[in-house]
């Protein structure tokens, strides 16, 4: 059965950006000549940059946002193979520029984690909290003297449990502050551990060199689209298409996407994918 899925002009999560974009760009044959470009872009309604910048937006990000793209479903399912091949070679020039670097860069530092604050010792919170305690207890003695008859107990009660706090933590024996001393150690070494153990996941999600970034949504894209049923059969209701296999209905929007794709765009693609993974990986 041919299948005619309709693409919504919303964001779109893929795996990788070669396929959206050959789909998003669908009158695009050939990227040899700059008039060309320029002309292809016109009819998506884009221009160039903007072209540029929904490339290096997919490669990073995993996604396609095809608002105000225009001509989504003008090609045939059997051209697409060619689209891909030629839309994911300039994909990858894009890949190499240094704005796609800078772009990149930009995303990792943005997503890097956050260092924690340096740990108070015992001695630090036992001074901060005297002196948050004592503030209060001379804020509550102000407030006390203007208190109207019903909010007068109130801070009465709030001033003698503050005192009772500041004798506490000033009684150089606080049970508290002795344990909280005694794990110091232990601590600072557990949440520097745990910061530096997120680090390295960030950095192993955000390599260095932006092209392995781009390796790891290629792979990405191989498992997303890895046994696609393109001969899966739909029924039509209310306008919508369903897949007649239940489970299919359960499979990602990843796979989902890849079907509407069709198997010569997907081939094309996931070619592509394992000819660009080998190349960086020499």
């Amino acid at each position: 059965m041919k299948q005619n899925f309709r693409i919504t002009l919303r964001p779109v999560r893929i795996g990788l950006t070669l396929l959206t974009l050959a789909i998003a760009a669908m009158s695009l044959i050939s990227f040899t000549e700059k008039k060309f470009y320029e002309d292809v872009f016109s009819k998506l309604g884009l221009t160039r940059d903007q072209a540029n910048a929904r490339i290096t937006e997919g490669l990073l990000n995993g996604y396609l946002n095809h608002y105000g793209i225009r001509n989504l479903k003008s090609i045939a399912l059997n051209d697409r193979g060619a689209i891909v091949k030629d839309l994911a070679s300039y994909a990858r020039e894009q890949a190499a520029t240094p704005a796609f670097k800078t772009a990149y860069l930009k995303i990792k530092e943005s997503n890097k984690p956050t260092a924690p604050q340096k740990m108070q010792t015992a001695d630090e919170l036992r001074a901060g909290m005297v002196k948050s305690l004592t503030d209060n207890i001379t804020k509550f003695e102000a407030e006390l003297k203007t208190a109207t008859a019903q909010m007068k107990p109130i801070y009465q009660n709030m001033l003698v449990e503050s005192k009772k706090q500041l004798k506490e933590y000033q009684d150089p024996n606080n049970a508290m502050l002795k344990m909280y001393a005694d794990n110091f150690k232990e601590s600072e070494s557990i949440q520097k551990e745990a910061y530096q153990n997120q680090l390295n996941a960030w950095e192993e999600k955000y390599p260095a060199n932006p092209i392995f970034y781009v390796k790891l949504k290629l792979q990405e894209f191989l498992e997303a689209t890895e046994g696609v049923d393109f001969n899966a059969a739909t029924v039509e209701k209310n306008g919508k298409k369903y897949f007649t296999n239940p489970s299919y209905e359960r499979k990602s929007s990843n796979w989902k996407m890849a079907f509407r794709a069709g198997k010569p765009a997907v081939d094309a693609g996931r070619a592509f994918a394992k000819e660009w993974i080998a190349e960086i990986s020499k």
